[in-house]
């Protein structure tokens, strides 16, 4: 009975020991298993992240932004005048019509090094004549008020759109002697600007209004390309005009302007409306009738050179040019523009404030 009692006592202790041993071992096992499993997570971890970090990584995106014009077929290679005086016979180099603002007029001198052109009104040094701008800079007013507008550059003229009232701010171009010898023949199909965003006259709009589908810049003016010719009856550059303005005073002076061009080897010409207080409208569309039109006329090939600018009611216009011939500054104030800014004011000031005609070529 004694040795049962002790085979029992003994299978008890060694049943103990067996489970702290299990336990111990057991504790082991996951002390063990804690930092192994605490270092397979961050190793988990630090792999899964890695996507996430490649991705979220800044990434340098450049955009570019370019600037079409409008161009609707095979384009003809336009003549260029060379910067000669009015008497010199013309290089039989020509050059083409997107570098017609390279030309500097010739008694100017280059800019004294890269980006060191004499600034507005500043005086060169010994030796040195003023730096006047190309006719591109010279094409662009300055707007000395604010007023709705697209800026949108055509082959042969860039026009400030005004999509309020239908109608452009002002247009400007430069016309050269070889210009007007184009062959191009006039289209007589005025259309819309597809450049334009948002509302442009119609052709409905000019119906039974009694108002002339006025030109800016000239189709007389872009014969020497096809798609200038083209270009020049966007509604983008048409007024209503009163039909004896449009076919008698604007006209005549549009035929002079190239009699000008011709002398001059080039002209630069920056026209448009004028409103007054009340503003008229034709058609649906609401097409802004103007009170009165300017045009400011630039040789800056002359020697010396000249400027003049002209002003007409939008009305039946008979009398002779020089008596609508008034001064750039005049013109400025109406507007508040400034035109030919880019000048040095030495040359802007004094030109612009002439308006005899007759010095004038005739």
């Amino acid at each position: 009975m004694a040795k049962k009692k002790s085979s029992r006592k003994r299978t008890s202790a060694r049943r103990k020991k067996t489970g702290s041993n299990r336990w111990l071992i057991a504790i082991l096992i996951i002390l063990v298993l804690i930092p192994v499993s605490y270092g397979l997570y961050l190793y988990w971890q630090q792999e899964h992240s890695r996507p996430e970090r490649e991705q979220t990584e800044p990434t340098e995106i450049t955009e570019t932004t370019e600037t079409t014009e409008t161009t609707g077929g095979k384009q003809e290679t336009p003549q260029r005048p060379p910067a000669t005086q009015p008497d010199t016979k013309p290089s039989p180099t020509p050059a083409t019509k997107p570098g017609r603002g390279d030309r500097q007029p010739e008694n100017a001198a280059p800019a004294a090094g890269k980006g060191m052109a004499a600034g507005k009104g500043m005086a060169a040094g010994k030796g040195m004549a003023l730096y006047v701008p190309n006719s591109k800079e010279l094409e662009i007013p300055r707007m000395l008020s604010p007023r709705k507008e697209q800026l949108i550059r055509h082959l042969g003229y860039v026009v400030s759109y005004n999509p309020d009232k239908k109608v452009p701010n002002w247009v400007a171009y430069e016309l050269t002697r070889q210009e007007t010898q184009g062959k191009s023949k006039r289209s007589d199909r005025f259309v819309a600007d597809p450049s334009v965003r948002g509302p442009i006259a119609t052709n409905a709009d000019y119906t039974r209004s009694g108002y002339d589908k006025g030109h800016m810049a000239p189709a007389a003016d872009m014969k020497w390309n096809s798609q200038a010719m083209k270009e020049s009856f966007y509604f983008s550059n048409m007024c209503p005009q009163h039909p004896q303005l449009n076919r008698r005073g604007w006209k005549n002076l549009e035929e002079k302007i190239r009699d000008w061009a011709i002398a001059d080897s080039a002209v630069i010409v920056i026209c448009g409306p004028i409103y007054g207080q009340q503003t008229k409208t034709i058609g649906k569309g609401k097409v802004a009738v103007p009170q009165r039109f300017f045009k400011v006329v630039l040789s800056p090939f002359a020697k010396p050179m000249r400027a003049i600018g002209f002003l007409f009611n939008n009305q039946q216009a008979l009398e002779p040019l020089s008596t609508y011939a008034v001064s750039v500054d005049s013109i400025e104030r109406l507007t508040q523009m400034d035109f030919f800014a880019p000048l040095p004011d030495s040359i802007e000031n004094k030109i612009e404030a002439e308006e005899d005609y007759f010095k004038w070529a005739s």
